[in-house]
């Protein structure tokens, strides 16, 4: 099963691909938003969009979680930064808002499998030693049990 990257950034990609790959998943890093449409639904399950003011898909936040939800509604989707869950839950409120969408993070309760909550990967939480939380919050989240 695959794990999009639909919207990367250079800083935590790397960390992210290898903590995905432990997962059993195949990290597929996009180019373009318009590369969603190269793979099935089904084959798909998870989505990775970066919260950082840049990254290699020029797409704002906002545009790539349309894409994302418009392509793959009940797909589990994973947000990543480097602010902590409660000011990235903030700083996103509207965005988050206009797709129905709580942000949780690894430690906090949450509904996880459901195509109404994200999963919030901080990326201190990809640092070797420091993955067991996220991982259990993940493989809750992605159906990996």
């Amino acid at each position: 099963m695959k794990a999009l990257l639909a919207r990367p950034h250079d800083f935590i990609v790397d960390d992210m691909r290898r903590w995905l790959a432990a997962l059993g998943l195949q990290p597929v890093r996009l180019s373009t938003l318009a590369d969603l449409e190269q793979h099935a639904p089904a084959d798909v399950r998870a989505l990775v969009i970066s919260t950082a003011v840049t990254s290699s898909v020029k797409a704002t936040v906002a545009e790539a979680l349309a894409a994302v939800r418009r392509r793959f509604a009940g797909t589990p989707l994973l947000l990543a930064g480097l602010a902590s869950v409660a000011s990235a839950r903030v700083g996103l409120e509207a965005e988050l808002r206009a797709h129905g969408l709580a942000l949780h993070g690894a430690r906090e309760p949450a509904a996880w499998g459901t195509p109404r909550v994200a999963l919030y990967v901080q990326d201190m939480e990809l640092r070797p030693g420091r993955t067991e939380a996220l991982t259990a919050a993940a493989r809750r989240h992605l159906r990996l049990l």
